[in-house]
């Protein structure tokens, strides 16, 4: 149970997420008593539709031990990300296409290393950027800030539905 936000009434709250972050917030806007207005919201590298390494990963007993929510994150049906609803609320999603050389050959398609394209793709949303960058430089890259800031004041990006150099 959430507790409920002292807020000014009217007022609204913006979210933004990389990459798990992301899914707790789809996580907490799914409960209808979250008892405030919601605003704009950017998701940056998340795995809306599940993820492909959690899936190659699932059977490996260190992954299990050292992260066990990595387990919940594949792309069954059954996964954490595809029971969640589709937001309500306007969002934004950015993802990367610049892999790692580790997890290059085993992510078939655009990724950012850890989330593909696709994936990272969210029913209803509003926006969508793809952005030359890994999963890790995208929450501080000066082009993704500038996006989320022009994002979360307009509900739009500046550049939409267009790859970013």
């Amino acid at each position: 149970k959430l507790a409920k936000l002292p807020l000014p009434p009217g007022k609204k709250v913006h979210f933004v997420g990389h990459s798990l972050g992301g899914l707790v917030i789809r996580g907490l806007l799914a409960d209808p008593e979250h008892g405030f207005s919601v605003g704009n919201t950017v998701l940056i590298a998340t795995p809306n539709k599940g993820s492909l390494i959690a899936d190659q990963y699932r059977e490996n007993f260190w992954v299990a031990w050292l992260c066990p929510v990595a387990l919940e994150l594949g792309t069954s049906p059954d996964s954490y990300p595809n029971r969640l609803p589709p937001p309500y609320y306007n969002v934004g999603v950015i993802a990367g296409t610049v892999s790692y050389r580790s997890t290059g050959d085993l992510i078939p398609g655009p990724d950012d290393g850890v989330v593909t394209v696709e994936s990272a793709k969210v029913e209803r949303m509003s926006d969508f950027l793809a952005v030359n960058a890994n999963h890790s430089r995208l929450r501080r890259y000066n082009p993704v800030l500038q996006q989320i800031t022009h994002f979360i004041a307009r509900g739009a990006f500046l550049l939409p539905s267009r790859k970013m150099l």
